[in-house]
């Protein structure tokens, strides 16, 4: 694509600036003092083409290439939260549904959202552009995709500082890029006619040290490259520093994945570790509220004076507390800065769900009472419940993904019959949790329909990496605290 580029580069020891692009110099050559302006275009591109763009035979070639390179790289994505960044009509977005992720997609134009609707109904899509809209106020998503958009953008510095600010875990991005060996960006002119080009009118192409550098200031403290590159000629090119940003009519164009955690992954080149003294320079929270050494997980507020006690002495820890009944939750909200309440129910689906109060609180649960259990459960007669309440649901893993936590060192339950849907609601998470406590219950009949069994439970968790380390009878021996931590 013809049009104008900048670099704020010069030659060292010199004013004239190095030569980036095979136009030549005649506008204004460098002279003496006189700052140089060469290659500024007399003409705008021309645009238009409808959504015929996104369909066209190269766009199909070039997201087949990119989507069978993603696939080869092995990320984890099922279970994850993913937020597709300048989806344009959505055909990327389908590779995360496909393998099980919860995907919203935001794209600048309007016209772009619906068609997506029309093509794919029941996507999630909003209009948003990255350079303007906060999308921070949508929620915090484990990954954010973000292909083929940074170099239609006028101001990159700004658009990846709101992408950093909703990411949790992962950056995956691809963008066309200059190369160039410095941290450098130029200027394009883009038609906003076509839907798939800039909207402002200005393009950029940055080096990969300048998207190095900038997500390395943004919280990413480590940022990758492929080992391999998609099937596809723009990617097939070598390094050569000559300040291009397309050679042989085509553009050239690199991968990277950001993380904020080191990733074990041998498919992945590390770019940049960023050094520990380095603090974002987005981030001053981080500043007055520094990362707990330990992270617990509290699902159903009953018996918290052990995990008040620990908190208390240690303000290193951090506690997040799940409970939906408001009256509990409220008691305790604020009580300890490192003790964070949520008024939400942990479930195997993000949503909303039933709640039956209980006139006994810690007997309050998402299941109904089997009548029958309840009759011949030994203190069944102080329950019975008040009222039934539609309570917000959350996973755990949407939950991590979305505050950005990579490691969890206890997860304690008292779900009253739903723990073990609380643990398969980690999904791929459940890997990072390194001791469990639930509750089970060992009577021979049910005290609320449909509660997990301890062999069940026994089951699940073995197979996933545990052993069971420690067994507390309790309710006159009708039910279990079942402590487990992770097999060496």
């Amino acid at each position: 694509m013809a049009g104008a580029k900048f670099q704020a580069e010069c030659e060292p020891g010199t004013n004239r600036s190095r030569e980036t692009s095979e136009r030549d110099w005649s506008i204004m050559p460098p002279t003496g003092r006189t700052p140089p302006s060469a290659g500024i275009p007399h003409s705008l591109p021309f645009g238009g083409g409808g959504f015929a763009v996104f369909d066209s035979a190269d766009a199909q070639l070039i997201n087949e290439a990119r989507l069978d390179h993603l696939a080869s790289l092995e990320i984890p994505v099922e279970g994850k939260s993913v937020l597709d960044v300048s989806c344009g009509v959505g055909h990327l977005s389908g590779f995360f549904v496909e393998r099980g992720a919860r995907v919203v997609c935001v794209d600048a134009r309007p016209e772009n959202v619906a068609r997506l609707h029309s093509l794919y109904p029941g996507r999630e899509a909003h209009v948003a552009n990255v350079e303007f809209d906060r999308l921070s106020e949508l929620e915090r998503f484990g990954i954010v995709f973000c292909y083929g958009l940074l170099y239609h953008i006028e101001n990159p510095i700004g658009a990846l500082r709101n992408i950093a600010s909703c990411c949790g875990e992962l950056l995956l991005l691809e963008t066309v890029a200059t190369d160039y060996p410095r941290p450098i960006y130029q200027l394009e002119d883009e038609p906003p006619a076509t839907k798939n080009q800039a909207v402002s009118g200005f393009g950029c192409r940055p080096s990969p040290a300048f998207v190095a550098m900038a997500l390395s200031r943004m919280g990413f403290s480590f940022v990758y490259t492929s080992d391999t590159r998609p099937n596809q000629p723009d990617f097939d090119f070598e390094w050569t520093g000559s300040g291009e940003s397309s050679r042989d009519g085509k553009n050239l164009r690199c991968i990277f994945v950001a993380s904020r955690t080191k990733l074990s992954n041998p498919h992945l080149t590390l770019l940049l570790e960023a050094p520990e003294s380095l603090i974002p320079a987005n981030d001053r929270a981080s500043l007055l509220h520094p990362a707990p050494d330990q992270i617990w997980l509290e699902v159903g507020m009953h018996n918290v004076e052990k995990t008040l006690a620990a908190t208390r002495q240690n303000p290193a820890l951090r506690v997040y507390a799940f409970e939906p009944n408001l009256a509990a939750a409220s008691r305790l909200m604020g009580v300890l800065a490192n003790y964070v309440v949520l008024p939400v129910a942990v479930a195997e689906e993000n949503g909303s769900a039933a709640f039956h109060l209980n006139r006994y609180e810690g007997a309050s649960s998402l299941l109904p009472f089997a009548p029958e259990g309840l009759a011949r459960w030994i203190g069944g007669g102080e329950l019975s419940v008040t009222a039934t309440v539609t309570a917000p649901t959350m996973r755990l893993d949407t939950f991590l993904d979305g505050a950005g936590i990579g490691k969890v060192d206890y997860l304690k339950i008292d779900a009253q019959g739903t723990d073990l849907a609380v643990i398969r609601s980690a999904g791929e998470r459940l890997k990072d949790i390194d001791r469990i406590s639930l509750e089970v219950q060992t009577a021979p009949f049910e005290l609320y329909r449909g509660a997990s069994r301890k062999e069940d439970v026994l089951r699940f968790l073995t197979s996933s990496g545990f052993r069971l380390a420690e067994t507390e009878a309790q309710s006159f021996d009708q039910q279990e605290n079942l402590t487990f931590i992770r097999a060496a």
